[in-house]
């Protein structure tokens, strides 16, 4: 089991348009996760079965949203997520725009946009499942 005092290697990998893999190493022994642009799946050699599984629903929209090579906002309407203007903030000393996304796959994020260069700045995330804001 990882402690505290573990250090984990990893390697991670996105090829645009939405692909993602992840290499890691647990006591010496590697996995993976991956996304393809289809299925999301993962290997977990050290329980004694080295193929990749299929990973299920939750973990798979995690692994889609790291896929997203070009971030959330850009082509927003096309990805089917729906955005809402919802106020304004300062974020890291700069006028920001607050947004509300609603995913396609069912997640909100609130990420504030800086209006001066357009980009995001802060994700807060909020939705179903294991995980936290950040």
């Amino acid at each position: 089991m990882l402690g505290f005092n573990k250090c984990l290697k990893y390697f991670q990998c996105l090829q645009w348009t939405a692909k993602y893999l992840l290499e890691f190493d647990i006591q010496d022994i590697t996995g993976f996760q991956g996304y393809d642009g289809q299925t999301a799946w993962s290997t977990a050699p050290w329980t004694g079965n080295p193929k990749p599984q299929v990973m299920p629903d939750d973990r798979d929209r995690n692994l889609r949203s790291r896929a997203d090579f070009d971030g959330l906002l850009y082509n927003w309407k096309e990805k089917g997520h729906s955005v809402e203007l919802v106020g304004r903030d300062t974020v890291e000393n700069v006028q920001a725009f607050k947004l509300k996304v609603a995913k396609k796959d069912g997640g909100v994020l609130l990420p504030g946009c800086c209006k001066i260069h357009h980009s995001e700045k802060t994700v807060l995330t909020h939705g179903e499942g294991k995980g936290s804001c950040r």
